[in-house]
This record gives structure tokens, sequence and C-alpha cells, in this order.
């Protein structure tokens, strides 16, 4: 059987047809529709009319396989229409163990159907039939697919955010590619922003920050804008990273923010008016480890001449454009009390590089891929003016760089950074005072009425943020200790809850580390890495 060659697409379907009962059967098939896939591709515009002849339910392999090769082809807007409803009711009866034989077909036939929906612009028409697919694609709820955070995405462009939890909710254990991980708990972590479950969001994103990785991926980059974000509204304040995060995130995820303020700061120095050469050393310790030859210029016209003070063979150009504006916002390049506009050409030794680029604007030069420094510094900036409790001063911060949070699409999250920061200054009154009058939390926490510390303060106590209690008649506000005493008996039933999953992610992990110990790939380089380490 499996020497047999088809050669046209209606003995396909008769094969398809005859060979869809039992297991031996389907195997058959699976072998001849292999072979078939060339002969499918040609013919994609032809197969819609077969697609009727076809059970989904009981032909489900070959219909996957027609279907695969029909939705290849370029699809019109005109026609994503009839062909939804194809791709809907294939997933809703098709059998998950037939899909299970090509999960790559599947995945494919998913995708293109999550294309579309977006191209009609009605993603949420999308969001019940690709949860369907997910738990059909899956072997158990702990198996991270490729389709979960297609899923995350059209609940996100629906702003249909509790739909996502119907998946947010599974404890993942098994993930086949680090992308799909990094996506699903960066687009998980935008979910639980949108229903204000801050905490969850915060622990989506430090698992996309602290995730193994070797270079530096730009969802790590936009997760730890949002971490950041996330961090200042639930804490006040940005949590160092855990120990087990990787050295390549540590090395260019906060780090490599200070060579930006290393610049700033070595050039607000040493820049004069007229032009030089200058050779910068200390940059070597930094991000590519290279050195470069300066040249600062007041002339923008001037270009000079460049040569590397080191330049391996991995080696590659690259040009960085800066323009210091002098102290009341103005270019004077003939005032030689400001300073004046320069530019700064560096020789970057990487691998990562693969040409040579060549910016010539300052809004382009910045590129995710090679220089993330610039990309995070409004955001330090931000968590820096967090840090002082001064609302005027971090207003200020946010209409500077506003243009950058915009094309973030992190101006809703800022806005919360902002508003969050009378929480704690609230919050930290508690630490000092019993008792305090609302002027004087209005005062303290730069309010501008006592009304408004009422009304935040009440909320708070509404939020379980605070335990306290005003006093109408004096305006007083007193603060308590926490009144919880988990004595009662509805706090059995949580904390034994909490106790069995403890148990049971412990087990889990007891298990993991066995198979792991056992892996002869993780048993290899653990040997490989032995000698070295002794």
């Amino acid at each position: 059987m499996g020497q047999v060659r088809m050669e046209s697409v209606e003995a396909v379907v008769a094969h398809i047809q005859a060979l869809s009962g039992s297991h031996e059967e389907v195997a058959d098939l699976h072998s001849l529709l292999k072979q078939s896939e060339g002969a499918l591709r040609s013919r994609a515009a032809r197969l819609g009319p077969f697609l009727h002849q076809l059970d989904p339910s009981a032909h489900t392999l070959g219909y996957l396989f027609l279907l695969e090769a029909y939705s290849s082809r370029p699809i019109s807007r005109e026609q994503d229409e009839k062909f939804l409803p194809f791709i809907v009711g294939f997933i809703n009866s098709c059998s998950a163990e037939q899909i299970r034989l090509a999960p790559e077909k599947f995945i494919s036939v998913c995708k293109s159907f999550k294309d579309q929906v977006m191209q009609l612009q009605v993603p949420i028409r999308g969001i019940t039939p690709l949860r369907t697919a997910i738990r059909k694609l899956q072997t158990s709820s702990e198996q991270l697919t490729t389709l979960h955070s297609d899923y995350l995405l059209l609940c996100l462009l629906a702003k249909f955010y509790k739909a996502g939890l119907s998946i947010l909710d599974d404890d993942i254990f098994e993930v086949d590619q680090p992308r799909d991980h990094f996506l699903y708990c960066y687009y998980g972590g935008m979910i639980n922003i949108g229903l204000k479950r801050f905490r969850k969001a915060l622990g989506c994103l430090h698992n996309v920050v602290t995730a193994p990785m070797d270079a530096l991926s730009v969802i790590a980059v936009e997760a730890y804008k949002k971490y950041i974000l996330v961090s200042l509204i639930l804490n006040g304040q940005v949590p160092p990273f855990p120990k087990y995060t990787s050295s390549t995130a540590q090395r260019n995820l906060k780090r490599h923010t200070q060579v930006f303020i290393n610049y700033v700061e070595y050039f607000t120095l040493h820049a004069l008016k007229g032009s030089f050469i200058l050779e910068s050393d200390f940059i070597g310790s930094n991000m590519f480890y290279f050195k470069a030859r300066i040249l600062i210029s007041n002339d923008t016209t001037h270009t000079g001449r460049y040569i590397p003070a080191m330049r391996p063979r991995c080696c590659r150009r690259l040009l960085i454009r800066v323009g210091i504006r002098s102290l009341d916002g103005e270019k004077k390049r003939d005032d030689s009390t400001t300073l004046p506009l320069f530019y700064i050409y560096i020789y970057i030794s990487s691998s990562m590089l693969k040409r040579t680029i060549w910016y010539t604007r300052i809004q382009h030069f910045v590129n995710p891929k090679y220089l993330w420094i610039f990309f995070w510094q409004p955001y330090i900036d931000l968590a820096d003016c967090y840090a002082t409790g001064t609302f005027s001063e971090l207003e200020a911060c946010i209409q500077t760089n506003l243009e950058k949070f915009q094309s973030d699409s992190n101006v809703g999250l800022v806005k919360q950074v902002l508003s969050s920061l009378y929480k704690h200054n609230i919050q930290r009154l508690t630490q000092t005072y019993l008792t305090l009058s609302l002027q004087d939390i209005a005062n303290a926490s730069q309010l501008k009425t006592p009304n408004d510390a009422e009304m935040h303060v009440l909320q708070m106590i509404q939020d379980a943020e605070i335990s306290a209690s005003i006093n109408q008649k004096d305006g007083m506000v007193s603060f308590h200790e926490d009144p919880e005493q988990y004595k009662i008996c509805g706090m059995i039933e949580p904390i034994d809850s909490l106790i069995q999953r403890l148990m049971e992610l412990s087990k889990k992990l007891s298990s993991l580390d066995e198979q792991i110990s056992c892996d002869l790939a993780h048993l290899t380089r653990i040997g490989k890495e032995r000698p070295r380490l002794d």
C-alpha cells in the first residue's frame, strides 16, 4: 500500500474514504498522504469542493491534509468569510487522536485561521475554536502548545481578557519551544494587567525575564518594560533579579542601561566646541566588549575618518548618532556656553551582527536586536523618580518620555504608576504613625485636599491594602495591625487547598528532578563541564 502513487485529487479522496477505519488503515493513509503533499499543494485552488465529500469526524486525517493544503494558498478577504466555517467545523468535530498524527498540519491550519480572523478584524470569532483546538492538541493540561500564545493574542485583541484565564490557570510543565513560553507568559501578563490582577501579571512577566536564554529577545525586552511598571504599581519598587536569572538577562536587562548613563556623563564633561578624536576605553567592559574611536563635533556636515581601535574578524561597524541639546532645549552651535551636537561612531565586536549597519537619524539607530539600553532608559528614569516619592518629579518624567511610552503602548500602565504613588506614600505613613489627620496625610502624600486623602484611604481599606479606621468627627485616621487571625472556619478550606497544591507541586518537582538526573543529554553536558569547573 505504501508504494501506491496517487495522481489525482479524486484518487486521494477515494483513499481517504477507504482508509479511515482501523488504526492500521489510518497509519497506511498517513504514509500515502505524506507522499501526496506536493500534488495536493499544486492543486490547492481545486480542493474546496472535495472538502464537502469528506466527513471531518470520520475522515479527520485526510480532511486535515486537504484543508492544510487549501489554506496554504493566498486567500482574499472575500474568500475568508466562506473559508472560516470549514476550519471551525473541522476543529469542533475532528478526532483528537488523528490530528496528533500530524500536529504540524493542525497547527498550520489553526494559525491560518487566526491570521484570517485578524485580517477580518473579528478576533473574537477565533477565541472559542482556538480554545477547542488547544484542548484537542494537548496530551495533558500541563503541556504548552504553539497555539497557546495565538489564543491569548486573540483574547487581547478582542479585549475579552477573562477568556484567557481558561488556559492561564493551568500549571505548565511541558514546553517544547522557548519562544512559545516567552509569548505565553508575556501575553498572559498583559491579560492579567487588563484584569488588574497585578500580582499574577508580575508573576508572568517575571517568568519571561528570568527564563533561561542564550541571547536577549525582543519579547524579554518588552516584558521587562512592563515588569518595571507593574512592580512599581504593586510594590512601589523594582526588585533585584533573583539568583536563578540567566546571566544573559542579568548582564543585559539592567546593567546595560548604565552604559547610556556613562555616555551622557562622560561626554557632558568632555564635550568641547570644535572637532576632535577621542579614544574611549571604558566601553570595553560593557555589552559587546568593544573599543571605539569617537568623533565629537559641532559641525553637522563633518564626517571625518574613523579607524577602530580593536576590530576582530567578527567585528561590524555600527553608527550611533546622538544629538546633545543645550540646557534650554534649543540647538545653538555657535554659542560656546552650550554643548555642541556630536556624533559617535562605534565599532562593535559581536557575532550577533551579520552586516554593516549605518544609521543616520537618532530615531532609527535603536535596534532591539543589538542595542537594548536606549529602550529602557525612560523606564529606569521613571523608577528612579518613583523612588523619591515626589509626585511633581514623576509627572515631569512621564511628560518628558511620553512619546516613548506611547510608542510602546504603555501609557495606560504609566498612568496607573502615577496614581499608585499616592497609595504607596500613604502605605509608608502606616509604618511610622498610629494616628494621623486627613490634612497631614494629604500633605505627606501630596494630595490636594483632605477629601482626596479620605477617598484614597477608604479605597485602600476596601481593597485590603491597609487596615485603618476614619473618625469623621475630628478628621483623624487610625492605622491598625492586620485584624485577620486566621481562626475562623472559613479560612480552613483555602489553607487546606494551598497545602494540597504545594504537596502536588513538590511531587511534580521531585519527578522532574529525577527525569533530568537520568537524562542522557544532561549527564553528557555535566560530564563535559566538570573538568572545566574542577
